[in-house]
């Protein structure tokens, strides 16, 4: 395959993730959902983002999960950082940080900070997220923070940086909240695994790049930027990558990174067929076990499940969403077809194959908790391609 052969990713109208219904409704709000290679950035990218206006969650209950089991060592890296000690300063972008800096609070690192969303941004309003803070997040707001936190030693912003409209502002931002030779730390989602595999839960409206160790890389070295410590922390849904880097660095104690040459653009192809192949295989499947076998449900009714549903076209195979978060009970996912019913009010053994859309670290205790319903006959498998109960491995 070579770069003239290079077609965007057409999706047509998704729905917003978060944006759960109390009723059904046959058009629900959506937006044209399009990825394209992105020459500038080296990586796979929304073509349109959609409006930060309508990605802002519309109820105080929406949380958001970050891996972490990787943050003890990330403190550890921090401890061992060249003339950081103590007394240096240590900031955080947004929520995702603060279970790092307590981490560095309890091991005497006291003098730390975090952005207020409210006084720092002037948000006003707190059902705001990510998506929300990094339209508000430019050089002329940094000016404030740092007249009264100070400039950091080191800079903490996690998951952050695939959901920035503009990336380079925002790593010039971050730059600037740095001294000269202190450290910016990213951790963002490692797509290329993913990619390769053609997994559709990958993709997010609110996510807008997506980056693999390589691109990444690539990025990064465009803004003064060497690269102290590197590496993609494996988990069963998404490989996370965690980097820290040296601001305006004197190039001493820097990690010689070698780039490996890859064709990143292969990986948005290849993604690209794969992608469709399995829409066609599971669509197809599941269709005929709906109609030969019996009724599918599945549970977990967060954006991974929503993206499964509307990516593949599934809205009229699944019937019901399994979710015992009690704020979801008796709501609609945003296709606006599914109902959300507690595992205590739907009785499985009504159903012959239960999809699982939780991350696939709890899927063994999910299996557990239902044997009763595996006894009588009923299936369950995940939505995720390459876990030990794929459904396309099953189907």
């Amino acid at each position: 395959m070579t770069k003239n052969k290079t077609t965007n990713i057409k999706l047509g109208l998704q729905p917003i993730a978060n944006r759960f219904l109390y009723k059904s409704v046959k058009k629900p709000l959506c937006f044209d959902m399009e990825f394209m290679w992105n020459n500038d950035l080296n990586c796979m990218s929304l073509k349109k983002p959609f409006p930060v206006k309508e990605l802002k969650p519309k109820f105080d209950w929406i949380t958001c999960f970050e891996p972490e089991d990787h943050l003890d060592e990330l403190s550890i890296l921090i401890s061992k950082l060249n003339n950081i000690n103590h007394n240096s300063i240590i900031g955080g972008f947004s929520f995702k940080d603060d279970t790092t800096i307590t981490r560095l609070n309890k091991i005497g690192y006291k003098n730390t900070w975090r952005i207020d969303p409210n006084s720092d941004l002037g948000i006003n309003d707190p059902i705001t997220s990510i998506e929300t803070f990094q339209s508000k997040f430019n050089r002329n707001i940094s000016n404030k923070i740092i007249l009264k936190n100070q400039k950091s030693d080191i800079f903490i912003a996690r998951h952050v940086i695939e959901h920035s409209y503009n990336i380079s502002e925002f790593i010039q931002t971050c730059q600037s909240f740095v001294k000269n030779n202190g450290y910016i730390i990213f951790e963002l989602p490692d797509c290329e695994r993913a990619m390769r595999a053609g997994d559709c839960t990958i993709l997010w409206e609110e996510h807008v790049n997506y980056f693999t160790e390589n691109s990444f890389k690539n990025l990064v070295k465009k803004f003064n930027l060497d690269i102290v410590f590197w590496k993609s922390y494996k988990y069963p849904l998404e490989n996370s990558i965690l980097v820290i880097l040296k601001n305006n660095s004197l190039k001493d104690n820097i990690l010689k990174e070698n780039i490996i040459e890859i064709d990143e653009i292969e990986i948005f192809l290849t993604f690209k067929e794969k992608l469709f192949q399995r829409k066609l295989e599971i669509y197809e499947k599941l269709l005929n076990f709906k109609k030969n076998i019996g009724p599918i449900v599945l549970l977990g009714a967060g954006h991974l499940s929503s993206t499964f549903i509307s990516v593949n076209g599934l809205e009229n195979i699944i019937d019901f969403i399994i979710d015992d978060n009690h704020f979801k009970n008796k709501m609609f996912m945003p296709n606006g077809k599914q109902r959300i019913l507690s595992s205590q009010s739907l009785d499985l053994n009504n159903y012959k194959l239960c999809l699982l859309g939780t991350n696939p670290q709890h899927h063994k205790n999910i299996i557990q908790k239902h044997n009763d319903f595996i006894k009588n006959g009923g299936i369950m498998k995940s939505i995720f391609v390459g876990t030990e109960h794929d459904i396309c491995e099953f189907l």
